[in-house]
């Protein structure tokens, strides 16, 4: 319990839910103006409520992962505190084993930060339920994935945090990841030359986190369409079991 209240008080020291209030107060403002035109159209008209409804999950999704990637870099400095002396020494005094505190500090970061990302993507999945957009179901299938991708991308920060201890190395790979997963998004209409070359930038993008394609399955599920791939997601998460048990090897040899 003390680890989890030491976490929460780094969680409110460093101001980030007030940075993440402001920006939901942005998102409500920018998707209501978005959809308040639609609205009018509607006028019992199915197709066009059916698109409102599209658009509705598309900005549910892309809302909470912006505050995902918000969550995920403020987790660095956590990761990033958590590898240097002098700060897990007192815990590590106490009769508690390097496994279990590693794992009791990332269980508290996960849920601190994903209790925050809930309740802000709630404010607006109450605003888009109250214009009756979307359903209750359609918001849990939205917010659900992404709490996913939001432990991927923790597990990315915590790795290379505890590699490099280093806040630079943190933010340049965590930058570097998101866009290469981004860029490899559109790799089946480049020209890769021999098949080797196919195979290996569909090796480099499976290997790499795949939310991008995560978002675009959380809007299938929401708008009732079947998922034809759910590879995206599964190598997502074999890749989160890798670094955090990767992470876990490298703290238990860090010299205090």
């Amino acid at each position: 319990m003390g680890i989890f209240n030491e976490t929460l008080l780094e969680f409110f020291d460093r101001k980030q839910h007030l940075a993440g209030i402001a920006v939901t107060v942005l998102g409500l403002l920018l998707i209501y103006l978005g959809l308040s035109k639609r609205l009018e159209l509607v006028d019992n008209n199915l197709e066009i409520a059916a698109n409102v409804t599209v658009f509705a999950v598309g900005a549910l999704q892309s809302f909470v992962s912006l505050m995902v990637l918000l969550a995920a870099v403020s987790t660095i400095f956590l990761f990033t505190k958590l590898s240097r002396k002098g700060q897990v020494e007192y815990y590590l005094s106490k009769p508690i084993t390097r496994s279990s505190f590693f794992f009791s500090k990332l269980f508290s970061i996960y849920l601190i930060y994903a209790i925050a990302l809930t309740a802000l993507s709630l404010m607006v999945g109450i605003e888009l339920i109250g214009l009756g957009v979307i359903t209750p179901e359609q918001f849990g299938y939205v917010l659900g994935v992404n709490l996913i991708s939001f432990g991927i991308w923790m597990s990315v920060v915590m790795f290379v945090g505890m590699l490099t201890k280093s806040v630079t190395y943190c933010f340049a790979s965590l930058a570097a990841v998101w866009v290469g997963q981004l860029v490899l998004k559109g790799r089946e209409g480049w020209n890769a030359g021999e098949q080797f070359g196919r195979y290996l930038l569909d090796t480099i993008y499976y290997i790499l986190p795949n939310t991008t394609e995560m978002g675009q399955m959380a809007q299938l599920l929401a708008t009732g369409e079947a998922v034809s791939n759910w590879l995206p997601i599964m190598t997502s998460i074999v890749l989160l079991l890798v670094l955090i048990f990767t992470s876990k090897s490298r703290f238990q040899r860090l010299d205090f």
